[in-house]
């Protein structure tokens, strides 16, 4: 089915991005797919997990195999390096770096809470925000004195 672009699991936490239908990522006109599965740490059955990738594209796209050039499965890769956990050092690090005026910080590991591409996004919004906090007050210092 040629036209599933986006699927997200529900009941699995398994994520399909057809990337290539907004991005030209080919000169030959070669679609890039990506299929992830989340995993845990100690969750990690790679056959098993392989296996139900593959029952997922049958599902969306089913007659794959036949179409694809290049085929990479990585088993074991971090999608994000850091998250909210006990041990953490700084349980909320960014938007400013203290030891570099001027440095800010965003990412989906500059979480104060949220997780994946909300904490990109939620963290590049405190970023800017605690930017133009600055500039505010550099500008009004400079006024000032």
């Amino acid at each position: 089915m040629a036209d599933r672009h986006f699927a997200i699991g529900l009941d699995q936490p398994i994520f399909f991005s057809h990337h290539s239908r907004v991005a030209k990522l080919s000169h030959n006109g070669t679609l890039v797919m990506h299929l992830i599965k989340y995993i845990g740490s100690g969750d990690s059955h790679p056959q098993a997990d392989e296996r139900a990738l593959e029952q997922t594209m049958d599902l969306l796209h089913p007659g794959w195999q036949q179409e694809v050039v290049a085929r990479q499965y990585l088993p074991n890769i971090t999608v994000v390096h850091d998250y909210m956990h006990i041990g953490r050092q700084d349980s909320q690090p960014g938007p400013a770096v203290s030891e570099v005026r001027g440095l800010y910080v965003a990412g989906d590991w500059a979480s104060h809470g949220e997780m994946l591409a909300d904490a990109a996004a939620a963290s590049a919004r405190r970023a800017a925000l605690r930017l133009l906090k600055d500039l505010a007050a550099t500008a009004n210092h400079a006024i000032t004195i």
